[in-house]
């Protein structure tokens, strides 16, 4: 599965204001969940896993997560992607000492073991592209938004 195809108009949020990331991931498991895309277990499983294994990015331009938990728990594979208002804390991918200042949150619901994988590889490629990043900082809409994490060869 292509990239471009895990993205939705209808899951791209501007100016979300939350005051922690286990309130983010509520909100998304609970609109994820309303659209048939994810078992009622996504939630508590997406929480404990970001718990246990941090996904904060620290970075060069804008400090990103990308929460994710078992295929198991997902009904149709989909990525989120939150804009926050103001940063939230994730903790730090690889170092649960250190929080992140998270700007922008991409949550993945993936029901197979290689799209995540492949995934997961793109969207870091991605985050290593100052451009790109600051355009998806500063998109106004979504499809804006979506153009700017599409327009890479090796994304689409």
């Amino acid at each position: 599965m292509a990239l471009m195809d895990l993205f939705r108009e209808d899951l791209i949020f501007f100016d979300i204001e939350v005051n922690s990331r286990e309130e983010l991931l509520t909100y998304i498991a609970q609109i994820l969940e309303t659209h048939n895309l994810v078992k009622n277990s996504f939630k508590e499983a997406i929480i404990a896993r970001e718990e246990t294994f941090p996904t904060g990015l620290p970075t060069e331009s804008i400090k990103v997560a990308i929460p994710h938990t078992d295929i198991k728990h997902v009904l149709k594979s989909c990525i989120t992607i939150c804009r926050l208002k103001k940063p939230i804390d994730f903790l730090e991918m690889g170092n649960h000492s250190r929080t992140v200042p998270v700007e922008i949150v991409f949550v993945l619901a993936l029901d197979d073991e290689k799209n995540h994988l492949q995934a997961l590889q793109q969207l870091i490629g991605l985050f290593s592209e100052r451009d790109r990043m600051e355009n998806i900082r500063n998109a106004t809409n979504q499809d804006e938004l979506l153009q700017s994490i599409l327009q890479g060869a090796n994304v689409i």
